[in-house]
This record gives structure tokens, sequence and C-alpha cells, in this order.
């Protein structure tokens, strides 16, 4: 069936061996420990999967889910996602957000996604530890296997959800184009439908999700993340300093709220956004640039 309509019965089972092969592995060299919000810290253990020889994005902590996840554990009660039916896209290995939302945010319910099987089965073994901390989570958290394209198709009925969160899940144009579409057919409709995304400075279609974003009718704002920007370097805890480097990858990154618009009175920092983006890449590809001249290599177009 969908994926909506497993919310609500348990958290969704997955195989332990995913297709292509690959095992979770339990490599104590891949633990750590990842301490979110201020007040009353929230204390998890992630284990990161072993990929084995393939070139992927879901084996890592990145500084875009540290950030959500801090942010999101650092809001006073009753958080932004209280009462909503909240979907994380591209979770990765390490669900931080969909915990952080479970268990502090006081979300009614979270399904963390991801189209990589073997993310999906590390998710939902680093969210089993959920139910330990708070024995009501267990109901209203599941991890699920989405991909983008199938969402809109009918894997996820239209505005299934109130709330919806990524990080870092754009390297592509392409990919860009599909994460809006994802996004817009997954929320609900309405100005109470709430979008929080993190995205890097130095990413190639960060413009572009934007662009898609204005084009679906989507006001944007840029939230002040305080100390949460810096939480890919404070919030991991690894016993060495290699293991931490090797597992977490670092960056500066930008909250953005979108919300359905128009919405009067309200300034939209989307065009902003959008230039922000463009400088930025373009910025980064001159700097490769000119480091190739340096190593006596000349770019070509």
């Amino acid at each position: 069936g969908s994926i909506s309509a497993q919310v609500g019965t348990a958290m969704a089972r997955v195989p332990s061996t995913t297709p292509d092969g690959l095992r979770l592995r339990r490599d104590p060299q891949r633990g750590l420990k990842v301490i979110l919000g201020h007040v009353v810290p929230l204390e998890l253990r992630i284990v990161l999967p072993d990929g084995g020889d393939r070139s992927w994005t879901g084996g890592s902590i990145w500084a875009s889910g540290l950030v959500l996840a801090d942010w999101l554990a650092r809001q006073p009660s009753p958080g932004p996602l209280a009462g909503k039916k909240v979907l994380e896209l591209g979770c990765g290995a390490a669900p931080l957000a969909a915990a952080v939302a479970a268990l502090r945010s006081e979300a009614a319910v979270v399904v963390a996604t991801d189209g990589d099987a073997t993310a999906v089965l590390a998710a939902e073994e680093n969210l089993r530890q959920c139910s330990d901390l708070d024995a009501n989570v267990a109901s209203r958290l599941m991890v699920a296997q989405l991909d983008w394209g199938a969402a809109t198709q009918g894997a996820v009925p239209r505005g299934s959800y109130d709330a919806v969160l990524f990080a870092d899940c754009i390297y592509t144009e392409d990919a860009a184009t599909a994460l809006a579409a994802c996004v817009d057919h997954c929320l609900a409709c309405g100005a109470e439908g709430v979008v929080y995304g993190v995205i890097p400075d130095e990413r190639v279609g960060a413009s572009d999700l934007c662009r898609e974003m204005q084009k679906r009718g989507f006001v944007a704002w840029e939230l002040d993340l305080g100390p949460s920007a810096l939480a890919h370097e404070t919030a991991v805890h690894a016993a060495s300093a290699a293991e931490s480097a090797t597992a977490v990858q670092h960056g500066i990154c930008r909250l953005v709220c979108w919300r359905r618009g128009p919405l009067p009175g309200e300034q939209d920092d989307g065009q902003r956004l959008v230039q922000h983006f463009d400088h930025a890449i373009g910025a980064a590809e001159l700097q490769v640039e000119e480091r190739l001249r340096k190593l006596g290599y000349e770019p070509t177009e």
C-alpha cells in the first residue's frame, strides 16, 4: 500500500539485506554519539553503514542534517512541528531531524524516507532507540523507502503531510526539479503547510530549487540558525578525530522555510536566495579553476 496507509501502525519493516547485497554492519569504528539542543540536550547514538565500494551520500552525517536537527531541538515547546504530520525526504542513514521531530517537537506522525535501500535499513536501525527514549514514539515514527518521482505518481497521496523536512538533498538541476515537485505534491494545501530545508552554500542545483519553489507558488524565508550553524563542529562525538572526519561532512548551510503563497505583508526571500546560491556556486567554480591553473591545467568549457 501507500506510505500514508502505513502511518500510525508501526515503524516500517525493511529487509536485513538490501537488494544490492549490502548488509548493515555494526562496525564500532562507525559508531558516533550526536548531542542536539542545549537546555535539555537530546543524545542519540548513530551507526553508519559500510557502503562497500559504492560511491553514495547516505553513509555520512552531513552538516546540513546536523544543522536542521539541532535547530529543531533548540525551538521552545511547543515546537513548529507540534501536532503535524511530518515527512522527511532524503534522510540518509542518520535521520536526525525525524528523531527530533518525534521526540522533542511533539509531531503527531513522522515518516523518514530515502530512495536508497541501504540508507533506509540503517535509518530504521538508528531510530529504534527512539522507542527506548520514549515508549510512545513507536506508534507514530516510521521509516520507508521513497522515490520522489514515485511519490508524485501516487505512492504518497497528494497533500498527505503538514510539514516536509529535507537537508542537502540536491546535487543536480534535475534533482532540484524533482525535489520541488515532490514537496509540492506531498505538502498539504493552504498556508498551514510548512517546509524546512537546509541547503549548503556551494551546491549545484540550490538556486534551481529556489526557482522551482517560486514557480510552484511558495514564499521563502531564510531563518537565523544561531548556534545551530556550528552544529557540524559541536554535535558529533567520536572516539577519535579521524573517525569523526570520515563520518561527518562539513560546510556552510542556510535554513529556508517555505509556505504556499502569496502571503500579504510577508517578505519573500526567494529571489534573494536564487541570487545568493548562483553567486556562491559561481565563486566556487572560479576557485576550482584557479587551483587547476596553479597545477598546470587549463580549464575548458
